[in-house]
């Protein structure tokens, strides 16, 4: 976007530094037999009985957490403060655009994560109990603040992933994205919504009828700006000339893998049915399809569409293009 560096770029460092310690904590846990808890790490299932490498694992993401929050203000400082000259807001890039949703998400899920993981280091080490049960804590409480971080971060990886494969499909069309402000306001809404559809996963526990409400009515309405963004996306591809490379057929995937993850996230956004999905394969499926599948292709479209730009070296095209369509029936056979 024109600027030469980051706005903090011993921040930049900082970040690389404590991801860095926080990736070597959580592969000291794997190689220690990993953690004999749930990837949520809840309360019910870190009781004093569990191993220590649960203290291990907290210390590992928490300092990934820092990281994560540090690269969300870097990147929000940056586009605001150091955009090129006449380089106006709704002249940037889709993909600058959805960098910036996903630094907002950052910003203000993240400090909650890292709370809730340092509260929990302190119920293992000191025994706060703040959220043990038998110690007068609530259990309950950890859920919801988890949630209210873990539902957004998957749009974390999702919106990169939506700039991606605009200007992908916008450079293999010939065209430039198609309804531009409706794109930048669709990913802005998801954004907002993310942050109400965490009682998804209350629904079961002691959450009240008004709220489970909201996260449903939530959880539908997010569907509408991915909606908006789907169509726009086809009048881009409407009658265009269409260069069929492996970039775009990874694009393709992605659309396809996102749209089943979206309409099964649907049957998930229905309470009655909600009651009878949860904690089974299919919302372990709705989620895969969305992050081990969808996301995925999105990431590895954009590096093979700017690998000859970084590299200046080509990478060999059938070779490529037959690895898109093997990992896309791969996906299916997996989570469908």
């Amino acid at each position: 976007i024109g600027a030469r560096n980051f706005a903090f770029p011993r921040l930049n460092l900082l970040g690389f530094y404590l991801f860095l310690l926080g990736g070597t904590c959580l592969v000291m846990v794997a190689l220690r037999g990993g953690i004999d808890s749930t990837w949520t790490l809840f309360p019910a299932f870190t009781a004093a009985t569990v191993t220590g490498n649960v203290v291990l694992t907290v210390c590992g993401v928490l300092l990934t957490s820092c990281a994560l929050l540090l690269m969300g203000i870097n990147t929000l400082v940056t586009i605001h403060k150091m955009r090129a000259p006449g380089l106006y807001w709704f002249r940037l890039p889709i993909f600058v655009w959805s960098q910036y949703a996903a630094a907002v998400i950052m910003v203000l899920a993240t400090p909650v994560l890292a709370g809730v993981l340092f509260v929990l280091g302190l119920d293992k080490l000191l025994g706060a109990g703040v959220f043990d049960a038998a110690a007068g804590g609530d259990l309950i409480l950890f859920k919801r603040l988890f949630w209210f971080w873990a539902r957004p971060a998957l749009y974390i990886m999702v919106l990169p992933a939506i700039g991606i494969v605009t200007e992908i499909l916008s450079s293999h069309s010939r065209r430039r994205p198609v309804g531009y402000r409706f794109i930048v306001g669709s990913l802005f809404s998801i954004v907002f919504l993310s942050f109400l559809t965490a009682g998804g996963h209350l629904i079961v526990s002691s959450q009240s009828v008004f709220a489970s409400l909201v996260a449903s009515l939530a959880g539908y309405l997010v569907a509408v700006p991915f909606a908006v963004i789907l169509a726009n996306w086809i009048v881009m591809l409407y009658r265009a000339s269409i260069s069929l490379k492996s970039p775009l057929l990874y694009a393709v995937g992605f659309i396809a893998l996102t749209m089943i993850g979206g309409l099964t996230g649907l049957f998930l956004s229905a309470a009655s049915a909600n009651v009878h999905l949860h904690g089974t394969l299919f919302v372990v499926a709705h989620f895969h399809y969305l992050l081990a599948g969808a996301v995925v292709m999105a990431y590895l479209a954009g590096l093979h569409f700017w690998w000859p730009k970084i590299t200046g070296r080509a990478y060999p095209e059938a070779a490529a293009a037959a690895s898109a369509v093997v990992l896309f029936v791969g996906l299916n056979l997996t989570f469908f």
